[in-house]
């Protein structure tokens, strides 16, 4: 299960509910914005360029939650 808990100033990620790196807290936007999945795969300077056989790829997504703390 991996889950995003966006607040003021801070994006954390989860990954079966266990915090995973460090939250990021710069360029974290205030306004709303669409949820978006992708199996987008590139040049990156964190992963580095995709191997010969990445492709072709699927990306299944059993369910989506989401939802606002008061």
């Amino acid at each position: 299960t991996y889950a995003i808990e966006w607040q003021r100033g801070k994006i954390q990620w989860f990954v079966n509910g266990t915090p995973v790196g460090e939250p990021f807290t710069t360029g974290v936007p205030e306004e709303e914005l669409l949820l978006l999945f992708s199996s987008e795969v590139g040049k990156n300077p964190y992963w580095g360029d995709p191997e010969a056989g990445t492709w072709p790829q699927t990306l299944d997504v059993d369910w989506v939650r989401v939802w606002q703390k008061n």
